[in-house]
């Protein structure tokens, strides 16, 4: 089973992801799902332009969920 979830997204204190691609990121995040519901997780990107990310940014996500 999966799912796809796309919204705004917080994404804060962005590390390499251990044991990973040079280029995978990781940050913890903060999802709006509606009124009462947040998804709160550890979010993983492939960064394959090297973008440099502030400590917190607010981002349009597409997030799929295996």
């Amino acid at each position: 089973m999966s799912a796809t979830l796309s919204g705004l997204i917080v994404l804060e204190n962005a590390r390499p992801v251990e044991n990973g691609l040079p280029s995978s990121i990781m940050f913890d995040g903060q999802m709006w799902l509606g009124p009462g519901r947040i998804l709160t997780g550890i979010f993983r990107y492939y960064n394959s332009s090297n973008y440099s990310f502030p400590e917190v940014g607010q981002y349009v996500a597409w997030i799929h969920v295996r």
